[in-house]
């Protein structure tokens, strides 16, 4: 093994939200000099019991969300498997037909595309 010089980091303190790779992005930070903190901005939780999910487009359905905004394609994947049981993607589709869905990339990029969900408005 080669003795690490890269001292990039020395006598910063490091704060990492990642979730998925904490430990390797941990590790990272300490092999350039830094602490790093690791503070994951999410906790991963059985599909089944995701009951956010399920609240969540009940409220859509109830005409109680106005707008909703998909970000990841890993989030709207995740949506979409998460509610399945409950609400078929035709039925999903058609409760976000009725507020303003949006994504902040592409469709395709937000993984909307193939889910039967239409996001009307995308950022440029």
């Amino acid at each position: 093994m080669v003795a690490n010089t890269n001292t990039g980091l020395q006598g910063l303190r490091i704060v990492s939200f990642e979730s998925r790779r904490a430990q390797e992005i941990g590790e990272l930070i300490r092999r350039y000099g830094g602490e790093a903190v690791i503070a994951p901005s999410m906790r991963e939780i059985p599909l089944s019991q995701n009951s956010a999910a399920i609240d969540f487009l009940r409220q859509l359905e109830a005409g109680k969300i106005d707008i909703v905004i998909f970000l990841t394609g890993v989030g709207t994947r995740a949506l979409v498997e998460a509610v399945a049981s409950e609400y078929p993607r035709e039925t999903l589709a058609a409760a976000l037909g009725a507020c303003h869905a949006c994504s902040a990339r592409s469709q395709a990029g937000c993984g909307v595309k193939g889910t039967g969900i239409t996001a009307g408005h995308q950022r440029p």
